[in-house]
């Protein structure tokens, strides 16, 4: 109660200093008397020993404010003082008064002047601030660092200075003088004038002078964490000066690094370990300065830098320093990781790139030096595939040069050039499947040859140094051959098995691949490293193709493996010199002194009394030490990865062999040494730290004692408040820092988790990992750490969900992709563990208890140092860790014997967990928290876990320590996770809400994160807590101290777990919405990340919660974030956010498009599905996605920023940007703030080919959506496009979409050039038909045909990339066959291209079936490559064949290339039929496939490869070559390859082959519709008589089953294909007599004709009902049903037995409304079909009738006409035209026909004729019922029998006629009446039969009458209509006319009578009008003619015909 007055003083002074600060900050510029005042009072609280420390943090954190505000109104004495005082306070031991004293000096140093000009005042003031990195954590180091590169920055400011240039006489004088008074008299002395004065540019301290006075600290011997503080400033100070800085001085800073610090005497003095760290921490220095502030051709320049001034320094030049060999490799590791960020750019790299790395790899006698040149040349290759096979050749042909004379007297530095040699044609050839276009195909075999060549050599007569580099030479190339990937691999491994047999002979059998007996112990200590040596090699490559080709390798071979790898164990265990590691060493060391094959410093140093491991083993660059630790890890290695069952005799040897590595009992004699270059260490044991500190013991402690270097479960380093140095439990409120983003960071920070350095030189295995192409999808310059390494995880790691330890969180940092594996010795410890736990589950259950019991009581023995026991309790808890987990992982297996542990194994694993609870280490902790659950799951009975559970609950509370209680609670939740329990989980939620509040920040971030982990796990079982734990979370945002991290996880998995509930419950979604909303706001970046998860989650489980317009503007502002877990965040909220409302997205973002497009290298899945929903999205304009692709191709915006930096020398433009934290560059300029915003942002983001890649990806996806869109015809229309000018169609801008492709497919980068050759096909597929309006008959891209061939013409140069080719091929063909013109001079630039390129492919010398006669391919393009051109020209020329069957303008193409073409086509198609199957299967031998053709021997071997690139050309091919053969009768192309000899008939085998191919995806696998139809036409055209003479019934039977299954499983364009093949096979071989087909195969066509006419015609089937399995009558249906019944009736005209079948589908047919749009032709088919009937019944002289063929089909014809003519009434009575008409029609094609009897049809005259009177009322049916009625009118005249019927149609129709034609008005038009006068005229012709003879007089009554009524009728037309004054009359007369003379020459008799009995007047009209007829007049208009009878007065030539007009 007393001390609450002086609490509540305290904190009003600290509101007050707050106050003042802001106060002061914004108005002290104006107020200098407060300023100072506001400085006096921060000042002497600062200065004061007695006051509280957080009242000193809020005065160093004001200042910090005031100084930011005071601008120059600081006074000098004050700043001064405060400069004294604050940088006495950087070092204080308070690492929160560190950091913000640091910011304090940083803001001092920005706005002040701190009077420093040279460099020793530099170091001066810069020395006692780097002291602050001693000791400091992350938050300390970086506000440390921060101040110094802002105090360093402002000596690179420029400023000008003049400068009197020097005459000639004058250069001699002292001085110069420059400085004199004589130099300013204007003249020189002599009475000459003066030159005029100039001006340069200075600095105060040169770049390097800078960078100097780094170097010292950072070399500074053990302070860890100084280094990693200098570290930071280079990298900060570099971010300051701005990009352009960085561009200019890359080469001083690669300098400084190269030749001050990794050349230095200093850093030569180091420990081995020490010089590896600094190494690496140069490479991180150089890559993060790099990576961050370069433009992509900044990054180009910075790589000819690099290769140009450093590496091109071998050998070493006489003019510049040496480089060493740590610089060489640094500067090579930089190298590959600029080629890496510039992907396909680093095409436009010079030649003397790869060259130099080339020499290094190659010349340099430093292994880490070749390791590294061989890492950069394999990148090198990646970014620029077509240099891999000269580098090839290159690397091959010095070894195949080298290494048979290899002998004793080849000096050591030449086999160590060999050994270079071999390691870099090793990393190439792991890069060839990422490549398989450019690596030769030959390579493998060729490599393997000379591999074994070098194994197979005399051992007994060679050295052991000439055995060791022949062996490492060996098995280094088949390790790079079988890392090549399992096809390379499976071709080679007959051959490799055969080695590895030889090297791993059964112990006693002698030794091979060593030199000479190695069983003679330590008297050959030569011999023994030969021998082990060998053995490691061999055992290196076993371990590489298990990891990188285990797919090659079947059960069988992994048996043949196992059996190998117990012999080397058995080896192990029987040598006397190989039992322990410390026997080996001591053979070794007790021979060295005498053995002649190692060097004389060797022997000096063995004589000096170093030990083995301090010797190197000659030609190799390791000590004896790590070549055995090598080899017992490869061995280890291997056995991981091999069936643990295998290896069942030797588990329990196993075990006791990794447990004798990573947890040997200290009473054991024998010790494990990691080699005395790693024991400095031991100096460093700690006192166990807090649960809160930066870094644990760990590896501290334990790297004396081989502790293992796997990270446990992504955590190397605690979680615990990294982030809040300043956030004291004291304080009332946090101390406002700036934002660190600790993931960028990260790199650098591991050096403090990993003291033990890595690097490429430990382990060359290393080469052959993340290989993959810059290019790749997925390929990242910078890779997200997973949770666990994949040694380590091996199901360890992954808990019982198949999830990491935090579930769906990425690690919160990154590490480059480079590969840096640990030294030998500690390897060998991880690859123990791995062993170990991969054995652990197959012993019996007491080996497992007596290993586990050991480590329980080794642990609680008294040790004599703490750090060896740490290293024990680490490496057993791992090791433990890891194998419970292989035991969780099989129990969760279907069907697999659960196995369980022994109670005494449960009490003995759990007791060690315990001690590991309680580390220090958070990552220890969480890995025995790990091993609690798993062995709480494997315990057997739930006592055990509630015991488990009672005893962790007992110590979290109980126990007071927080390490402990913080690994309890985790363990308490994964007891939980691991069993699937929830009995007790409600206990367990309490005791962790408990702890989430406890005082202690680390315990509550772990209780949280814990928290989290349960809720996202069992969130079923935790689902009834979440109201509690919300408020949980509410108490620990709201809390006043230090809030611990994992908040946002804890609210994620409420989210989670509540689910779509959050809908109903408006308060729990509410309060979410708050705590989001708060947390989204947090300054940790972690924090934000999983708060943007939680918001991404809420958005799916309640979409209106979430303000889209609020955060769509945050999102995009944070999707450039370089920190890669926010940045993850943000893009997968802002991709739902865009999936679910984009247009509102939109709305509220400015160029969101742009922005995704920029972040699409680092997130490209996710910028893929986010611009896919914007492409659609019609508030996007496309004119945006056109200019933004524009922008982004612009070469000058993607490389202004190196224009602008390339002759600068200092800052420039861009030392005015912020840094990542938002501090202001010191170094003063005249820039604008805005404009300083614009370059930082230009700073932070730079353009690079991935951006533009998916801009032009969109708007390809653009023109694709909207091309195909409703409003498709105004965007590809130019004249529609103007009548709607407002609109943005696409047409308005085609010139500009051509130049955008333009452009992209002549950049520089391969992936966009291919892209912008696919937007030029894109533009041809769309805008191919779109007319020019200005110009009639042409084309709209007639006009862009020189921008075409300019962008294609690039694409054929012989240094163009094979896909290149490929495509631009693809594109010439599309253009010249889309139809743009068909004029050839127009085209000819394009044609030339092809043509050029088919000359190309003819005269390649491995061209499909061409000659060998032309120059051999460049190196540069290999067999692989050849194919894709080959086939892609072949494919391309196929196209134009198949569109000259469109265009007959390509036939002049075309056809002269016919003879050069066909045999290639040929060739191509076999080609492919060898590829399709598998070689082996198919029993083909090597010789076989040479007779094909000679790339496929090639091709077989890499099906892989070459397969997709057949299967994109060969449909087009197959169509071009059946389209040949179609066109031609000869056969003789196809008997190229001879004939085969099958059952049914001897064939070409190209027949067989075209046939098969066609077949084949008919039946097999559902192929695309535009394959299927090739297929169909190709087979069309194959099953010819001409080709197949019969086709036998197996044959017709496998094709109607493909056609039935097509029928029912395609669409309608495939079905018509189908029906044309069935009728070309029934037609041509249905009627053949020596055809095989039989009566099945009729009735099976008919089936598929009948069902395709089902659908349409449900009326056919015995139940309609059943129609609706063949789906709803769409258009589709009835096209389908139309060509079957044409193709049915097709048929029926040839084969009769089809007709009942025809006229029965016809009957439905043809009163379907469906089909009548096809009835006029089925009217047509229909009377082929009746007619050829008719006539085959009359040939057949009765046999049909008798049979009653003709009798049913006479009936089913006379229901027909029936039916016919009752629908014809109903359409007219309903007004159905269109309907009536064809019906009509069809009716009387019936009846004409002659398929139905005389007397039959007889009964339906009277009905036939009073529906032709019904239909001849109707003016639109007059004429067609008129045609039919003169039709029926002929079948009297052409029958006898028929003559009854012709005249009931005459007496029923002939009144009608009359009393139309004499209607008064006419109620005809002229043309009807003429017709309907014809008519008339042919009724009276054949009234009665017709006439005998002239002048007969036995004439039928009725007739005649009929006659006389005719003629007089039409003798009233003449009346009617005068010649000279009716205007009908020129059309109707002389129908009259020409109707009288018929009947005058027909009916004589009948025309005398009516003449006789006319008036005068009108006989004399008939007169005149008869002589006008007779003599040649006008000829009639009619049809109509009226044929002459002979004398004889025959009937059959005499009746008149009349032709029925079949053109409706």
């Amino acid at each position: 109660m007393k001390r609450a007055p002086q609490y509540d003083i305290l904190c009003t002074y600290r509101v007050g200093i707050h106050v003042l600060g802001r106060i002061t900050e914004v108005y002290g510029c104006n107020y200098f008397s407060v300023l100072g005042e506001t400085v006096h009072l921060l000042l002497k609280v600062l200065k004061s020993s007695s006051v509280d420390i957080n009242l000193k943090l809020e005065a160093l954190d004001s200042l910090a404010h005031v100084v930011r505000g005071a601008g120059k109104g600081l006074a000098d004495a004050q700043a001064k003082e405060t400069v004294k005082i604050v940088r006495t306070l950087i070092s204080d031991k308070n690492m929160a008064v560190r950091q913000l004293a640091g910011e304090a000096m940083a803001a001092l140093a920005r706005q002040t002047a701190l009077g420093l000009s040279t460099s020793a005042e530099y170091e001066a003031f810069i020395y006692p601030m780097i002291r602050g990195f001693d000791g400091a954590n992350f938050e300390a180091r970086m506000s440390v660092a921060r101040a110094v590169a802002n105090v360093l920055a402002p000596s690179q400011a420029t400023f000008t200075v003049a400068v009197t240039p020097l005459t000639p006489q004058s250069g001699s004088k002292k001085g110069g003088g420059s400085g004199k008074k004589g130099d300013n008299d204007g003249g020189n002395g002599m009475g000459e004038p003066a030159a005029p004065p100039q001006f340069e540019e200075r600095t105060q301290l040169s770049c390097r002078e800078m960078l100097q006075i780094l170097a010292g600290p950072l070399l500074k011997h053990h302070a860890r964490e100084a280094r990693l503080g200098c570290a930071a400033t280079y990298v900060t100070v570099f971010s300051l000066l701005g990009g352009t800085y960085v561009e200019a001085q890359y080469g001083a800073l690669v300098a400084h690094i190269s030749e001050d610090i990794l050349g230095s005497k200093p850093f030569l003095l180091l420990p081995l370990p020490e010089m590896v760290s600094v190494r690496e921490l140069c490479i991180e220095i150089l890559s993060r300065v790099a990576r961050s502030s370069m433009s992509e051709a900044g990054i180009a320049n910075a790589t000819k830098i690099l290769v140009d001034h450093f590496a091109g320094r071998w050998p070493a030049r006489p003019d510049l320093p040496p480089l060493t060999k740590w610089a060489f490799s640094a500067v090579l590791s930089q190298t590959a990781m600029l080629l890496d960020s510039l992907g396909g750019v680093a095409a436009t790299l010079p030649e003397y790139v790869g060259d130099a790395l080339l020499k290094l790899a190659t010349t340099h006698p430093s292994h880490s030096v070749q390791v590294s040149a061989a890492r950069a040349l394999q990148r090198f290759v990646a970014a620029h595939p077509p240099a891999y096979a000269p580098i090839f050749h290159t690397l091959y042909t010095a070894l195949a040069r080298d290494t048979p004379t290899l002998s004793a007297s080849t000096p050591v530095e030449g086999m160590r050039r060999s050994i270079g040699a071999a390691t870099a044609l090793s990393a190439i050839m792991a890069i060839g499947p990422h490549v398989p276009l450019y690596a030769p195909t030959s390579s493998a075999a060729l490599v393997l040859t000379l591999a074994a060549n070098l194994i197979r050599g005399p051992g007994a007569a060679r050295e052991p140094k000439v055995a060791i580099c022949a062996n490492e030479i060996a098995w280094t190339l088949i390790t790079g051959l079988v890392g090549a990937g399992p096809a390379t691999a499976k071709a080679q491994l007959s051959q490799i098995l055969i080695l590895w047999k030889d090297a791993f002979p059964k112990p006693g059998a002698g030794n091979s691949g060593g030199s000479g007996n190695a069983t003679g112990g330590a008297a050959l200590g030569g011999d023994l490293t030969a021998t082990v040596h060998a053995k490691e090699a061999a055992l290196r490559a076993m371990v590489a193709m298990l990891v990188h080709a285990g797919e090659a390798i079947s059960v069988d071979t992994q048996k043949r493996l196992a059996v190998l790898v117990i012999n080397v164990v058995q080896l192990i265990l029987t040598h006397p010199s190989l039992g322990t590691p410390s026997a080996a060493i001591a053979a070794v060391s007790a021979s060295l002194s005498s053995s002649s094959s190692l060097s004389s410093s060797s022997s000096s140093s063995s004589a000096a009394g170093g030990p083995a491991t301090t010797i190197k083993c000659a030609p190799l660059s390791m000590t004896y030490a790590d070549l055995d630790a090598q080899f017992r890890r490869r061995l280890f290695d291997a056995i991981s990865l091999l069936p643990v069952a295998q290896f069942e005799p030797v588990h329990g040897q196993l075990l006791k062999l990794a447990n004798d590595i990573f947890a040997q009992d200290p009473a054991d004699s024998r010790r494990f040494d990691v080699g005395a270059a790693y024991q400095v260490y031991h100096a460093f044991e700690k006192v166990a730290a807090p649960v809160n500190a930066p870094f644990g013991p760990l590896f501290w402690q334990a790297a004396e004692y081989g502790t293992h270097t796997l990270p446990m479960d992504g955590l190397t380093t605690d979680w615990a408040v990294r982030h809040h140095p300043a956030r004291d439990p004291g304080c009332a409120r946090p101390i406002e820092t700036p934002v660190v983003d600790y993931e960028q960071w990260a790199s650098l920070e591991r050096q403090l988790w990993h003291p033990v350095q890595g690097g490429l030189e430990f382990d060359t295995l290393a080469l052959l990992s993340g290989v993959s192409r810059p290019d790749d999808p997925g390929f990242r310059v910078e890779a997200t750490t997973p949770a666990s390494s994949s040694v380590a995880a091996g199901g360890a790691a992954t808990g019982v969900a198949g999830q990491s330890p935090i579930s769906g969180v990425r690690a919160a940092f990154t590490i480059p992709r480079r590969p840096r594996p640990s030294p030998a010795s500690f390897a060998l410890v991880n690859a123990a563990i791995a062993m170990y736990a991969a054995v652990f589950p197959s012993v019996m259950p007491a080996a497992q208890e007596a290993f586990v019991e050991s480590y329980a009581r080794v642990i609680k023995a008294k040790q004599e140092r703490p750090g060896k026991r740490t290293a024990l309790l680490v490496n057993s808890v791992q090791a433990l860790h890891m194998a419970t987990g292989h035991m969780v992982a099989a129990n969760s297996a279907a069907h697999a014997k659960k196995v369980s542990m022994t109670p005494s194994t449960t009490k003995a694993a759990l007791e060690l967990a315990q001690q590991a609870l309680g580390s220090a280490d958070g990552g220890v902790r969480l890995a025995a928290a790990h091993l609690v659950g798993k062995v709480a799951d494997l315990a057997a009975g739930n006592a055990a876990l509630a015991s488990i559970q009672q005893f962790l609950v007992q110590q979290i509370v109980e126990n007071r320590d927080p390490d402990i209680r913080a690994g309890a609670a985790m363990a308490l939740v994964l007891t939980h996770v691991y069993t699937q329990s929830g009995a007790t989980i409600k206990t367990t939620v309490g005791v962790l809400h408990t702890l989430c509040v406890d005082a202690h920040p680390g315990l509550a971030t772990w209780a949280t994160t814990a928290l989290a982990y349960l809720m996202e796990t069992r969130g079923n079982h935790v689902y009834p807590l979440v109201t509690p734990t919300l408020s949980v979370v509410c108490r620990q945002l709201m809390a006043e101290t230090r809030r611990p991290l994992g908040v946002a996880k804890a609210l994620y998995g409420c989210v989670d777990t509540l689910g779509p509930e959050l809908q109903m419950s408006d308060k729990l979604r509410d309060l979410v919405v708050q705590f989001l909303e708060y947390l989204l706001a947090w300054e940790q970046l972690e924090e934000c990340a999983e708060a943007w998860r939680a918001a991404t989650h809420l958005l799916l489980m309640a979409p209106g919660t979430v303000p889209v317009p609020r955060y769509a503007a945050v999102l995009q502002a944070l999707a450039t974030s370089e920190h890669a877990t926010l940045r993850h965040a943000v893009m997968q909220c802002l991709c739902s956010m865009i999936q679910r409302a984009p247009a509102e997205v939109v709305a509220h973002t400015t160029e969101l498009e742009r922005t995704l497009m920029l972040v699409a290298r680092h997130e490209p899945e996710l910028v893929q599905k986010s611009l896919a929903s914007l492409v659609e999205c019609p508030e996007v304009p496309p004119y945006r996605w056109l200019d933004l692709t524009r922008q982004l191709l612009t070469p000058g915006i993607a490389t202004g920023a190196a224009a602008a930096g390339g002759g600068g020398g200092g800052p420039g433009s861009g030392s005015d940007t912020e840094n990542e934290d938002g501090d202001e560059v010191a170094v003063t300029t005249t820039v604008s703030k805005s404009s300083a915003s614009d370059a930082a942002t230009t700073s932070r983001i730079q353009i690079s080919w991935t951006s533009q890649l998916a801009a032009i990806q969109s708007l390809r996806a653009v023109i694709q959506f909207l091309c195909t869109s409703s409003d498709r015809e105004y965007h590809t229309d130019l004249a529609k496009a103007r009548t709607r000018p407002e609109a943005p169609w696409l047409v308005h801008r085609l010139g500009d979409i051509i130049r955008v492709a333009f452009t992209a497919s002549t950049a520089l980068t391969e992936v966009v050039r291919h892209e912008g050759l696919g937007l030029l096909e894109d533009v041809l597929d769309f805008f191919a038909s779109a007319p020019d309006p200005e110009f009639e008959g042409h084309r709209l891209l007639e006009q862009y045909q020189a921008q075409f061939s300019s962008a294609l013409t690039p694409a054929f140069t012989t240094d163009a990339y094979p896909e290149i080719v490929a495509t631009a091929s693809h594109v010439c063909a599309r253009y010249i066959s889309a139809g743009i013109t068909d004029d050839l001079f127009t085209l000819s630039r394009i044609i030339k291209l092809l043509t050029q390129a088919l000359t190309m492919v003819q005269s390649a010398p491995n061209a499909a079936g061409g000659t060998s006669t032309a120059k051999s391919a460049p190196a540069s393009v290999s067999q692989h490559a050849t194919i894709m051109i080959q086939l892609a020209v072949l494919g391309a020329w196929a196209e134009l064949r198949r569109a000259s069957a469109r265009r007959s303008v390509l036939a002049s193409v075309v056809d002269p290339q016919i003879p050069t073409l066909l045999p290639l086509w040929l060739t191509a198609l076999l080609e492919f039929s060898v590829v399709k199957q598998d070689p082996d299967a198919a029993g083909l031998l090597p010789s076989k496939l040479e007779a094909v053709s000679s790339n496929v021997s090639y091709a077989v071997r890499s099906r892989d490869v070459v397969l997709p690139l057949y299967s994109e050309c060969w449909v087009p091919i197959l169509s071009a070559v059946t389209l040949h053969l179609a066109a031609t009768e000869s056969e003789s192309d196809l008997t190229k390859y001879g004939w085969a000899q099958t059952p049914h008939g001897t064939y070409p085998k190209l027949l067989l082959v075209l046939y098969g191919l066609a077949f084949e995806p008919l039946v097999s696998v559902r192929a695309s519709t535009e394959t299927t139809i090739a297929c169909l036409d190709a087979l069309q055209a194959l099953v010819q008589p001409r080709h197949f003479h019969k086709l036998n019934p197996p044959l017709a039977n496998e094709l109607l089953t493909m056609a039935d299954r097509l029928m029912q499983t395609e669409g309608g364009e495939v079905h018509l294909r189908v029906i044309s093949l069935l009728l070309a096979i029934i037609t041509q071989y249905g009627g053949n007599t020596d055809s095989c087909l039989g009566p099945e195969v009729t009735t099976h066509a008919q089936e598929i004709l009948f069902r395709a006419c089902a659908p349409v015609l449900p009326q056919l089937l015995a139940d309609p009902t059943a129609a609706s399995i063949f789906g709803d009558a769409s258009a589709e249906h009835v096209g389908t049903a139309l060509s079957a019944l044409v193709a049915a009736g097709t048929i029926a005209a040839k084969d009769h037995a089809w007709v009942p079948l025809v006229v029965h589908m016809y009957a439905e047919a043809l009163v379907t409304p469906s089909l009548f749009s096809g009835a006029a032709k089925l009217t047509v088919v229909l009377k082929q079909v009746l007619e050829a009937h008719a006539a085959a019944a009359v040939a057949s002289g009765g046999d049909d009738a008798k049979n009653g063929t003709t009798d049913t089909v006479a009936d089913m014809v006379l229901s027909l006409i029936a039916g016919l003519l009752g629908h014809v009434e109903a359409a007219v009575a309903t007004r159905h035209i269109g309907q009536a008409k064809q019906n009509l029609l069809a009716a009387t094609i019936c009846a004409t026909s002659g398929a139905v009897p005389a007397a039959d049809l007889i009964r339906t005259g009277t009905r036939f004729a009073s529906t032709l009177v019904q239909v001849f009322e109707w003016p639109e049916l007059s004429l067609v019922s008129l045609q039919c009625i003169r039709s029926l009118l002929q079948l009297g005249g052409k029958r006898a029998d028929l003559h009854a019927f012709s005249d009931q149609i005459s007496v029923l129709v002939l009144p009608h006629l009359l009393t139309t034609l004499f209607a008064d008005p006419p109620s005809l038009a002229p043309h009807n009446q003429t017709e309907c006068y014809a008519t008339l005229a042919l009724a009276g012709a054949l009234a009665g039969g017709g006439s005998s003879s002239r002048g007969s007089t036995d004439q039928p009554e009725e007739g005649s009458r009929v006659a006389i009524v005719v003629t007089v009728a039409l003798v009233g037309a003449l009346v009617r209509y005068p010649a000279a004054s009716h205007p009908w009359a020129s059309a109707i007369r002389p129908a009259v006319t020409q109707g009288l003379l018929a009947l005058a020459k027909v009916q004589t008799q009948a025309f005398r009578t009516a003449v006789a009995g006319l008036s005068p007047a009108t006989r004399s009209v008939l007169e005149d009008a008869l002589r006008v007829g007779m003599g040649g007049g006008s000829t009639a208009a009619a049809t109509t003619s009226a044929p002459a009878a002979d004398s004889t007065g025959g009937r059959g030539a005499e009746k008149p015909t009349i032709e029925l007009k079949m053109s409706f």
